[in-house]
């Protein structure tokens, strides 16, 4: 059993990636509060949802509906649905994670939360026996029902979520924001391409506290991240591949900035997690100059060292991936740079994890060209990954 007040997204992420068997039960849900859910069709997941407030989010309802989720609302007149439980089961294990956090981006990311995680044994039988029958009895409750065409013709969300969001980012942009950069560079920004989060992220970042004293989940940088390119970058991602990768930008780990934005995307069932430990994972990563003056978009492989920050040599089957890699792509393009230097993406807990660029087009911050011209080299990258992914 443990405490969990920080971390909350990548726990969940981190629990469920084996899990077959996942059961919800959370009074607030938005589309922020469902990127830990592994990949559709991989696991058993059932969902109940309020919808008191009208926080809960259609878009997030339909998320999971589009899954193949089973998902349900709950509603009792004059008495709010108000648990937040989620139950995974998997190979190693049962795992309750029981506590204030729902499922949306102040729930997740922003909000002061606390959780207990505990994992089933003797000791703790009788609660996650009490937990499955209780969602068992919610699932069978008269104020319990699968939402039908009616209610997703009808139902809408209240702005109250978005005004909390608002009142939030007013009250902590001079507090949290570093003396060097000015608020309104993030709270007048809107984000409609991908150009535009990249010039902000060449500003803001290199600015940034690396120790920032326990702010870093409320920034609004890392707000802004997850509500409003993340879904952009996700559905950028998802065109370009035809549906074969998944988008991730994530800004933070361990309660810390990452060493540089951790912005890419991954055929997550060919390129596994798992593969930084030996033959190395093919992504297609967002990243930047030491200086931020450029940013590249690099066909990668990452890999993984529990070393020193300073050794960057490749574990051998890494690097015999590698070269193979560098064969097949060297004459792919006459206008993409090869086989760049080896960037340093995070360490953590003694864990540092490279990244070999293989192919990359560079962009000057100054002269950035606009995402017409961006998304064709994006989709040149990602047509080269989906084939590279079966050379081992």
């Amino acid at each position: 059993m443990k405490l969990l007040t920080d971390n909350y997204e990548d726990e969940l992420a981190r629990l469920a990636v084996d899990a077959t068997e996942i059961k919800v039960a959370v009074a607030f849900l938005t589309t922020s509060g469902l990127n830990w859910l592994p990949e559709e069709g991989t696991t058993h997941t059932e969902f109940i949802v309020g919808i008191d407030l009208r926080i809960t989010t259609l878009d997030a309802l339909k998320i999971l509906k589009n899954r193949g989720d089973d998902v349900r609302i709950f509603h009792e007149p004059g008495k709010m649905f108000h648990p937040k439980v989620i139950y995974l089961s998997s190979p190693d294990g049962e795992t309750l994670i029981v506590g204030s956090n729902n499922l949306t981006n102040g729930g997740i990311a922003s909000n002061h939360e606390a959780s207990l995680v505990i994992h089933r044994n003797k000791v703790t039988d009788d609660a996650f026996d009490d937990f499955l029958a209780y969602f068992e009895s919610l699932k069978v409750h008269n104020c319990c029902g699968i939402p039908d065409e009616a209610f997703y013709a009808t139902y809408s969300s209240s702005s109250l979520q978005a005004q909390l969001t608002d009142q939030l980012r007013t009250q902590r942009t001079v507090s949290l924001l570093s003396p060097t950069f000015q608020d309104s560079q993030i709270e007048n920004t809107r984000i409609h391409v991908l150009g535009d989060f990249i010039r902000l992220l060449a500003q803001a970042f290199p600015k940034l506290e690396r120790r920032s004293k326990g702010t870093v989940k409320n920034h609004p940088l890392k707000i802004l991240n997850n509500e409003e390119f993340l879904p952009l970058f996700e559905d950028i991602v998802s065109t370009v591949s035809k549906g074969r990768l998944k988008g991730h930008s994530q800004l933070t780990i361990g309660g810390q900035w990452y060493r540089i934005p951790n912005i890419l995307a991954v055929n997550e069932t060919r390129e596994p997690w798992e593969h930084v430990n030996s033959r190395g994972r093919l992504v297609l990563q967002i990243h930047f100059s030491e200086d931020f003056q450029s940013v590249f978009l690099s066909l990668v492989l990452q890999y993984n060292l529990q070393r020193t920050v300073d050794a960057n040599e490749m574990p051998m089957q890494t690097a015999q991936r590698y070269h193979k890699l560098l064969e097949h792509v060297e004459n792919s393009s006459a206008k993409a740079e090869i086989d760049l230097p080896v960037v340093r993406h995070w360490n953590y807990k003694n864990e540092v994890l490279w990244a070999k660029p293989l192919i990359s087009f560079k962009y000057s911050i100054d002269s950035l060209p606009d995402d017409k011209d961006l998304l064709k080299d994006f989709e040149f990258l990602a047509t080269i990954l989906n084939g590279a992914s079966s050379i081992t």
